[in-house]
């Protein structure tokens, strides 16, 4: 798995973009490092899931995890 910067378009998979699956899967292939076994524990993670749907439920994109607050471009066009 490769790390995708925040220039890179998110190919996004055939979820709804609004969805906190579709969230969860931007997490795993932007932020969460390349790792599988990190990426495992940290999505098997209680706390690190509460955290992921707190940032979906306050309407926070992938943009604001990475400390941007305009012009990230995330692939979908609304």
């Amino acid at each position: 798995m490769t790390n995708l910067t925040p220039e890179q378009k998110f190919d996004p998979p055939k979820l709804n973009p609004h969805s906190f699956e579709y969230f969860v899967e931007r997490i795993k292939e932007q932020l969460i490092p390349a790792l599988d076994d990190t990426k495992e524990s940290l999505l098997n993670n209680k706390d690190c899931i509460e955290l992921m749907r707190k940032c979906w439920h306050e309407g926070w994109d992938i943009g604001h995890l990475y400390g941007y607050d305009e012009g990230f471009d995330d692939g979908y066009d609304e």
